[in-house]
Order: structure tokens, then sequence, then C-alpha cells
């Protein structure tokens, strides 16, 4: 097994737990407790519990992104001719986990790291999803 193999499997399992978290946070919000207090936001008033069910929702996309994409690496570390690009899967993960941080924020929860870590592994299983898939066409 190469290095970059070997690598996308570690960055591959630790998307796991990171998918779970995110589910977990996601599922939270969106049965969270409910404040009747409103927001403005861009000059629109916004109650703040449609903004915890936007976060919840977008939380829920990024966690099954995730766990697709820790299941895709995971198998093409051992077989990289079962691998694919996957563009639309990780630009899908990316949009909703962004999302998902900057909303939770809004709607006054704190959970940055958890949000800037889930991009960065993205960013790092893509950049080794690809170095796999050029070692195939040597």
């Amino acid at each position: 097994m190469s290095q970059n193999r070997k690598v996308l499997k570690i960055v591959s399992l630790l998307q796991v737990p990171i998918a779970l978290a995110l589910l977990i946070a996601g599922v939270l919000c969106c049965i969270g407790s409910l404040s009747p207090e409103g927001l403005e936001l861009f000059g629109v008033s916004l109650a703040r519990e449609t903004l915890r069910v936007v976060a919840g929702v977008t939380g829920l996309i990024a966690g099954i992104t995730h766990f697709l994409l820790a299941r895709e690496g995971i198998q093409g570390a051992n077989k990289p001719r079962s691998l694919n690009n996957s563009v639309a899967l990780t630009l899908i993960a990316v949009i909703c986990s962004v999302v998902f941080t900057l909303l939770w924020n809004v709607a006054g929860f704190a959970l940055v790291v958890l949000g800037a870590l889930s991009v960065v592994v993205i960013f790092i299983g893509a950049l080794y999803r690809r170095r796999v898939l050029h070692e195939l066409e040597w």
C-alpha cells in the first residue's frame, strides 16, 4: 500500500467521527429548544428557530456526505480502482459544512471548530483521493 493510500485511509477514518458529530448536532439543532425571539439578518427579520432548523438540515446533509466520502475513501484505499473523483459530493459536503457552521453561529451556538475541522478534512481527503487516482494512471 502506497503512502498516499495510507493517508487517504487515515483521513477517511477521521471523517467517520466527524460525520457522526455533524449528524448528532444536526438532529439536536432540529429538535432543540426553540426560542420565540426573532433575529435580523441582512435586513430580513427571521425567527431564530428557522435558522436552527435550516442549520440542522444542512448539518444532517453534511454528516451524510461525510459518511459517503469516508466509505468511498476507505474502500478506495484498499481497492483504488473502485475510487472515483466525486467532485460533486465533495462540493456538497463543503457547502453544507460552511453553511452549517455559519448558521449555528448566527443561531446562537458555537461549533466553529467542528465546521472548520470538517472542511479541512474534506479538502485533505479530496487531495489524497486525487493523488491515489493519479497513481492509477501511471
